[in-house]
């Protein structure tokens, strides 16, 4: 495996339970957001599924072994009392059996609920009796950007009286456009290496249970030591690409900051205690992952075993075409390290950049105006003409970059139902 740069390792997290003031300031739009559940969208993102043996639906396919999300979901329920039907959807999903009630009282660690009069809104008794979880795979991922695919911005849609064949026209050739751009090497794909930054909630009470990856920036160190860049990086550079393009048939919705999974919605804890117990038990797992730095995302080979296809095995650490939650296309990174050159920094410092709000001292949540994108900036720092493509080796003087415009090659995925590979 190719050594990666090496990056500084992040503070600990600041794991902290849900507060009546924190739910009342949560976006109320979060569900909105998170997936955007029109058919006509795809997303591009990171797949963080992992296979489990003992729990989870057998169907799961492990695209990462960095992170065992079991760690932070309470199966067991002996602090958390309810979730939504989805149940937990990280570390192997569900397994479709009946949640089990924890009657445990003790003060052990490991999710034993300590006992407490100290109750939050409890569930209800019919709560108990509707406790079966929907069987699903663990399809969990960090949606860096989301793209509608539909007739409505296309320049030559003129009117809203389109069949429904037509409208599935216009969304295949909006996912036909964003395939082909990705494998021709128009975005710079850099070896995806993450780390969590803290367990929090999202969403009114009962809130959803997420875990952030937000980027850390810190104006002491160079952009290719900010733990989770690479997020930015890519997001910013697709956002970039196809907005203003109406003839390509895509847009690109700006992502909500900070990037995160979810593990489960609409969880509601046993009593305080349980509550202040459990986030203090995850914020342990958390900072132990922190304390190892930013890992690469390694998938597992191996179809019996839940394994991801061989090209993603040969060429790990790259991004997702997502569909209704499903990965159905990968693409490798073409971006190669070391990131640590001047002009490598350059490109890096510019393109993240556009996502930071001076004023506030923060990833933006909404889109800023349109700048240069990192095709034109390294055609301005390589003095190439705006007509030309790029062809980065390693003889350039941006060594190490990699390739931009080399005919990527697309990966389709044909596993386990998991979508079409177009």
């Amino acid at each position: 495996r190719m050594a990666m740069t090496p990056i500084a390792t992040p503070a600990k997290s600041h794991s902290l339970p849900p507060n009546p003031l924190s739910e009342s300031r949560a976006q109320l739009a979060s569900s909105r957001d998170d997936n955007y559940s029109s058919r006509n969208t795809v997303t591009i993102g990171l797949s963080l599924s992992r296979r489990h043996t003992n729990v989870g639906h057998p169907d799961t396919v492990t695209r990462q072994a960095a992170f065992d999300f079991n760690e932070l979901q309470d199966r067991a329920y002996r602090y958390v009392s309810s979730t939504d039907a989805s149940g937990w959807r990280a570390g192997g999903g569900e397994s479709g059996a009946a949640a089990p009630m924890s009657s445990n009282n003790g003060d052990n660690d490991g999710f034993n609920p300590p006992d407490s009069p100290n109750s939050l809104p409890s569930m209800d008794k019919s709560d108990h009796q509707h406790n079966h979880k929907i069987a699903a795979p663990d399809t969990v991922h960090i949606p860096l950007i989301t793209l509608e695919c539909d007739n409505t911005f296309s320049s030559s849609s003129s009117t809203s009286n389109h069949s429904h064949s037509s409208n599935n026209d216009y969304f295949q050739k909006g996912v036909d456009a964003i395939i082909s751009a990705l494998a021709r090497g128009e975005i710079f794909i850099p070896h995806m290496c993450i780390v969590p930054e803290s367990l929090s909630v999202n969403g009114v009470s009962p809130p959803d249970l997420v875990v952030r990856f937000g980027c850390e920036r810190n104006e002491d160190l160079p952009p290719d030591e900010w733990p989770n860049w690479c997020l930015e990086f890519v997001h910013n550079q697709i956002y970039d690409y196809f907005s203003g393009k109406t003839e390509l048939g895509v847009n690109p919705l700006w992502t909500k900051r900070p990037f995160h999974i979810t593990l489960a919605k609409k969880v509601r804890w046993k009593t305080m205690r349980h509550m202040n117990k459990y986030f203090a038990q995850c914020e342990n797992v958390v900072n132990a992952w922190r304390e190892k730095g930013p890992q690469c995302l390694d998938p597992q080979l191996s179809y019996i075993e839940g394994g991801a296809t061989p090209e993603e095995v040969a060429r790990p650490h790259g991004i997702y075409l997502i569909r209704n939650g499903r990965a159905t296309n990968y693409f490798a990174p073409n971006l190669e390290p070391p990131y640590t050159t001047k002009m490598t920094r350059s490109l890096l410092m510019n393109v993240i950049g556009q996502s930071w709000d001076r004023k506030r001292r923060d990833w933006t949540s909404e889109a800023p105006a349109r700048s240069v994108t990192a095709a034109g900036l390294i055609q301005n720092m390589c003095n190439c003409g705006a007509g030309n493509s790029i062809d980065i080796t390693s003889d350039s003087p941006i060594k190490g970059v990699g390739r931009m415009g080399n005919g990527n090659r697309v990966m389709p995925i044909y596993q386990h139902g998991g979508g079409d590979s177009s």
